[in-house]
C-alpha cells in the first residue's frame, strides 16, 4: 500500500477504520492475497508477530482528528467521513491565473482528482514489539486496564501531534484531518491534506518528493545494520531522487519515519533507562528474526530450490547412510536444509558425541 494517495468516498470510508467499508477492504486483502504452498512456512508471519497486543484495553479500531493545531477537535469515525467528504466537495474547483487577450485573470478549474490526500506514518516492528513488552509488563505490575489504555493513546498521540505539525511546516498544505488506526499489524498515523486551501487557492508544494515504501522501510532498517551488502537498490533510489529534488532535500517519507523514530526514542528515554535496554533488546530480537526471515525466504525461490535440490545430489554420495535416508525422504528445501543443518549442528556440538558412518548393529550367528 502506498504511504501517499487522493482519497475519494472509498478511500475516506476505508481511513475510518470502523467503518464497514474498512471491513470490507481487510476482508478483500484477505481473499487475494497469495499463499506460497510449495513449500512449508516455518518463518512467523511479521502481522502476527509484531501485531499490537491490547486485548481488553477498549482501544478500539482507531481514532480521529478533524482540523489542525489550536483549532484540531476529537472525532468519531462517522464524523471524520462527514469532515473529509465535505472538503472534497468544497474543493473540488480551484483558482488559477490564466491570460485572455493579453490580460491575467483567475478562473475556476475544476480538479480531476480529489481535494484530500493521505500521508500514512508507520511504527517500525522493533517499536510495536517494545509496545506488546511494555503492555505486557504493566498488566503484570497490577495496572488497571484504564490506565494501560490512557498511558498508550497518550504515547501515540503525542507523536502524531508532532508528526502533523512537522509535515505541515515541510509540505505547507492545508492539514484537514488526522487519524490513528490500531487495528492492522502496525500502528500508523496519517494526515489528510489539500493542496487546495479553505479559499480555493493552492497553497504548499506541488510536489511532495517521495520515494515510497520500500526504500523508506529499508532506509530504516539500514539504520540497524540489516541491509545486504549486495543490494544497491537503495542507494540507486535514493541517488534518483536528488538528482531530481537536489541533495540538500530529503524525501518526506523518510523524514517524517525519522522523525517519528526520534520522538519514539526520546519517549522511551523519559520512561528511564531500563525502558531504554528493553527498547534495544527489542531491536536485537527484531534483528534476528529479519535475517532469519530473509535466510528462509531465499529457501523458498525456485531457483533457490533448484540449485539447492542440484548440490545435495552430488554431495548425497559422500555423506553418512543416516543422513542420505533423512534426505531421501525430504520433500522441501525447507525440510532438507533442516535435516542438514541437525547432522551439522550434532556434529559440532562438543556435548554431543558425533554419530558414527556405521552404525548399524552387527549380526552373530546363534547356535
Amino acid at each position: 500500500m502506498p504511504l501517499s494517495r487522493h482519497l475519494n468516498k472509498e478511500g475516506i470510508g476505508h481511513a475510518n477504520a470502523d467503518s464497514s467499508t474498512h471491513a470490507r477492504h481487510v476482508q478483500r486483502r484477505k481473499m487475494n492475497s497469495v499463499e506460497w504452498v510449495a513449500d512449508e512456512v516455518t518463518t512467523e508471519n511479521s502481522a502476527v508477530e509484531f501485531k499490537l497486543k491490547a486485548d481488553g484495553l477498549n482501544l478500539g479500531q482507531g481514532a480521529y482528528w478533524i482540523g489542525f493545531g489550536e483549532s484540531e477537535t476529537g472525532a468519531t469515525g462517522v464524523e471524520f467521513e462527514s469532515h473529509c467528504n465535505a472538503v472534497n466537495w468544497s474543493r473540488r474547483w480551484n483558482l488559477a491565473e490564466m491570460t485572455r487577450a493579453g490580460k491575467k485573470c483567475q478562473v475556476r478549474r475544476k480538479r480531476t482528482s480529489p481535494a484530500c490526500e493521505e500521508f500514512v506514518i508507520n511504527f517500525s516492528p522493533w517499536q510495536m514489539k517494545f509496545i506488546n513488552g511494555e503492555l505486557a509488563r504493566w498488566e503484570a505490575a497490577g495496572i488497571a486496564a484504564d490506565k494501560r489504555k490512557e498511558m498508550l493513546v497518550a504515547l501515540v498521540d503525542g507523536i502524531r501531534r508532532d508528526v502533523v505539525a512537522d509535515f505541515k511546516k515541510r509540505a505547507g498544505r492545508d492539514c484537514v484531518a488526522s487519524y490513528i488506526h490500531y487495528d492492522s499489524h502496525k500502528i500508523h498515523i496519517a494526515v489528510v491534506h489539500c493542496r487546495v486551501g479553505p479559499e480555493n487557492t493552492l497553497v504548499g508544494e506541488k510536489r511532495l518528493g517521495t520515494v515510497g515504501p520500500w526504500t523508506t522501510a529499508q532506509n530504516r532498517i539500514s539504520k540497524l545494520g540489516l541491509v545486504d551488502p549486495g543490494d544497491s537498490r537503495l542507494a540507486e533510489n535514493l541517488e534518483k531522487f536528488h538528482s531530481r529534488f537536489g541533495n540538500d532535500r530529503q524525501p518526506l517519507d523518510i523524514f517524517l519515519h525519522e522523525l517519528l523514530d526520534s520522538r519514539f526514542a526520546e519517549k522511551v528515554a523519559g520512561i528511564g533507562p531500563d525502558a531504554v535496554k528493553r527498547f534495544e533488546e527489542a531491536k536485537d530480537y527484531y534483528k534476528v528474526w529479519k535475517q532469519k526471515s530473509r535466510r528462509e525466504a531465499v529457501y523458498r525461490t525456485a531457483g533457490s530450490q533448484r540449485i539447492a535440490w542440484q548440490t545435495l545430489r552430488l554431495v548425497s554420495p559422500l555423506l553418512p547412510p543416516q543422513l542420505r535416508a533423512a534426505l531421501s525422504i525430504a520433500r522441501t528445501c525447507v525440510q532438507a536444509f533442516k535435516v542438514v543443518g541437525v547432522a551439522l549442528d550434532a556434529v559440532s556440538s562438543p556435548s554431543v558425541t558425533p554419530p558414527s558412518i556405521d552404525t548399524q548393529p552387527k549380526l552373530t550367528k546363534t547356535r
